[in-house]
């Protein structure tokens, strides 16, 4: 989600109305697009600078702001709170149930900023808007647990919630009519540690996992090797959402206490675990 911010009343009304005189633009043209049947070229033509218009907008309203104003990509500003951590420098990610390249993306930004990462997800053909916008990155098309199990996954009418849980896939409907099962497929999944030992660059150190695969999240944790792979930072979403006072004995928190991890924040529904010897954060 990119996020901007109009602080004054004046501007937000000025933008709603160049926004809305560059829409009525668009509404008038097309029927004489289609009458006098202009060539492509034209009506790209249009389009950029109708684009370009909205760009040139947003540009001069955010200005006064920029040098306070943050974008975020992330859900509930995760990727704000690793810029934090990771102030310097270019790094390595590696984001299973990455679901899209952009849109609620916890890696986007730290993409722009020249990292690089690994990308994972079940939901068939996914990885290519990841080709086509972040074609650095190396993405693949998986599902991760630790049973190999075939499994069947369920894709949502908002992919977000894509998930191979069947209780999960069985309570929202049921909690949100808004949401519904599109479809299922079975898939076998494969452990987190053999996708690396496949595509992780030999010797590259990984700085953080992002793992957010609606209620399976302790399957992927328990697919790692962590005696081999050991990022900085793991960010997980806890599925349901768990309360401060609850995070101290939750599965998650043990389980990744155990493997030397300790959790430093959360932002609704995600944990930020930090490993203990951190020495290694860039500064």
């Amino acid at each position: 989600m990119v996020i901007f911010y109009f602080r004054s009343r004046e501007r937000k009304i000025a933008a709603s109305a160049e926004l809305a005189a560059s829409f009525e633009v668009l509404r008038l043209a097309a029927p004489i697009v289609a009458i006098r049947r202009l060539s492509a070229a034209y009506w790209s033509a249009v389009m950029f600078a109708l684009t370009g218009r909205f760009r040139s907008l947003f540009a001069r309203q955010a200005e006064p702001y920029s040098e306070y104003g943050k974008v975020s990509f992330s859900q509930q500003g995760e990727d704000m709170l690793l810029a934090r951590i990771f102030k310097g420098g270019a790094g390595f990610y590696v984001d299973v149930g990455a679901h899209h390249p952009l849109r609620f993306s916890n890696t986007h930004i730290f993409y722009l900023r020249g990292w690089r990462g690994i990308n994972i997800d079940a939901t068939p053909g996914s990885m290519a808007e990841f080709q086509r916008l972040r074609p650095r990155d190396i993405n693949v098309e998986a599902l991760v647990s630790d049973d190999d199990t075939p499994a069947p996954f369920f894709m949502f009418n908002e992919p977000a919630l894509n998930t191979m849980s069947a209780s999960l896939a069985a309570q929202r409907p049921k909690a949100r009519d808004l949401y519904k099962v599109t479809g299922t497929v079975t898939i076998t999944p494969r452990p987190l540690h053999r996708i690396l030992d496949e595509f992780l660059p030999e010797g590259q150190p990984i700085d953080f996992y992002n793992i957010d695969v609606e209620g399976l999240d302790m399957n992927v944790l328990k697919s790692n090797d962590w005696q081999r792979y050991r990022p900085l930072c793991i960010l997980v979403e806890l599925e349901p959402q768990v309360s401060l006072d609850g995070l101290r004995d939750h599965e998650i928190t043990q389980y990744l206490r155990d493997q030397g991890y300790s959790a430093e924040s959360k932002l609704g529904n995600t944990v930020v675990f930090k490993r203990l010897d951190d020495a290694g954060v860039k500064p």
